[in-house]
């Protein structure tokens, strides 16, 4: 992502190697609807889009929707514990525990969810219908 191993701590540059990254995952996943892509997006950047991909395929072979997380992928990706699924042909990227990844999907789809909501509910005060502007006196003074 352009950050060499001197600039493992410059806060701007892992930033900014981190919004390369959620381009590059954003496009990998385009194909799934929102919310579903955003959270293919935060798996494959918790655990890596192979495992991500690997979980897509098995969805995909099993009759599954590849372009769901919930019930679909995220199913899948918990069944690359197991040596039936991670060495299934589909799969090129071994074994996974995708506790932590499932639970960190999970916060951040909560979260965003949150700013989501704030940003309606901002957006809704701050209309320009509901601004209240006080009405300015026409009326010259007279003296």
């Amino acid at each position: 992502m352009g950050v060499d191993s001197l600039s493992l701590a410059n806060p701007y540059k892992n930033v900014r190697a981190a919004t390369r990254l959620f381009r590059r995952l954003d496009t990998m996943f385009a194909s799934s609807a929102m919310p579903d892509r955003a959270c293919m997006v935060f798996a494959a950047y918790n655990a890596g889009a192979g495992h991500v991909l690997d979980a897509a395929r098995l969805t995909d072979k099993y009759g599954g929707n590849r372009k769901q997380w919930y019930g679909n992928v995220e199913h899948f990706i918990h069944m690359l514990n197991d040596p039936k699924y991670y060495n299934d042909s589909v799969c090129t990227n071994g074994r996974f525990n995708a506790g932590e990844t499932t639970r960190f999907v999970s916060n951040v789809f909560d979260k965003y969810m949150e700013y989501c909501r704030l940003e309606h509910l901002y957006n809704a005060v701050n209309h320009a219908d509901t601004i209240i502007v006080p009405k300015r006196n026409t009326q010259k003074n007279e003296e």
